[in-house]
């Protein structure tokens, strides 16, 4: 029997992992016959491709009046604001928090202190009076502390593999991340932490390129390449593509992850990913390590042992393959809809 969702998020724009995340839920929906529609506040209008996107305020009034104009049977958040706002509306529909996550605020010297009002806030006033919570790991549902939250991972086979181009110099090997670049999420996605990775590698083998992709300016992009690494910004979706399939090495440097799509992109694309054993990494890749020394000593090992290299690829991208497609995400969802 055909659904009528409502999405909710703050944002719809690319290099937002939550855009990503509602775009391809209603995708798969929209194969099997369900309608969506999405609510935000701000929109590129580089997404809708398989829903209506509807821009309005934050607030109950707006949404319960958008909700009730659509005939939705589901009204799901997937950010704050938009998560204060449920309790606050009368139905008929279901209000569902589809939680994300919220980075530790002591990773936030700046703001830190209203992070963790906000996240607390939830706890107390949200989690308790909506009709079901979903976290998108168990690392989540744990760190939001909310025990009977269901969850639903992602998917990761959104992503429409390239095929690798040969490097100009065949022998260097290619380790690359992407991030955001700039203030704000710089010091918690590790930003200083990818430059100490190249510097530490480079001591010890010169024979390594480093590559990063990331949204930001041209002068956000300066420090890295000052430091040799190849940067590239602001990149399209095919060009990002593209980017994960020719690495040899995807690395994430990030301090806190609620699932890291990124990553999975990477391993989806067959290029083999490491990450620090942080957030929800333990339950996203086989590639994790405990420290800087560790990250770089595995590049240096497997640059050394090309075959291994390949066949650690080859089984990362099997297990991703297997285990996070849009498919199981909306079978999950549709059972907790039943």
């Amino acid at each position: 029997m055909s659904k009528r969702i409502l999405f909710l998020a703050e944002r719809m724009a690319m290099g937002f992992g939550v855009a990503v995340v509602i775009e391809n839920l209603a995708e798969e929906l929209a194969r099997r016959g369900h309608c969506v529609d999405v609510g935000c506040i701000n929109w590129d209008r580089n997404q809708g491709r398989n829903f209506q996107v509807h821009v309005l305020s934050a607030n109950a009034a707006s949404v319960h009046k958008l909700a009730s104009d659509l005939q939705s049977e589901y009204v799901i958040a997937h950010t704050s604001p938009f998560f204060e706002v449920l309790p606050q509306m009368p139905g008929p529909y279901e209000r569902w928090v589809w939680e994300h996550g919220d980075p530790t605020p002591e990773l936030f010297p700046f703001d830190g202190t209203e992070r963790k009002r906000i996240a607390e806030s939830k706890r107390i006033n949200v989690y308790p009076n909506v009709d079901r919570v979903i976290a998108i790991s168990e690392f989540i549902r744990e760190d939001i502390g909310w025990s009977d939250a269901d969850i639903v991972y992602n998917g990761c086979d959104h992503l429409r593999p390239a095929r690798p181009q040969s490097s100009p110099d065949k022998q260097k090997l290619r380790v690359g991340t992407l991030m955001r670049l700039g203030e704000g999420e710089a010091f918690y996605k590790g930003n200083q932490l990818f430059m100490d990775l190249v510097e530490y590698c480079r001591r010890r083998n010169d024979y390594i390129e480093f590559y990063l992709m990331g949204r930001g300016s041209e002068e956000d992009a300066k420090p890295f390449e000052e430091l040799g690494v190849i940067t590239y910004t602001n990149a399209t979706d095919q060009e990002r593509a593209q980017y994960l399939a020719d690495l040899d090495i995807f690395v994430s440097l990030s301090l806190w992850e609620g699932f890291n799509l990124p990553l999975v992109e990477a391993m989806v694309s067959g290029t083999f990913a490491i990450a620090f054993d942080t957030g929800a990494h333990p339950e996203v890749t086989p590639g994790v390590v405990s420290s800087l020394m560790e990250m770089g000593s595995l590049i240096l090992s497997l640059n050394n042992n090309r075959p291994v290299l390949n066949a650690r690829s080859e089984a990362a991208r099997k297990y991703i393959s297997d285990k996070y497609r849009w498919s199981i995400s909306v079978d999950s969802m549709l059972n907790l809809m039943k």
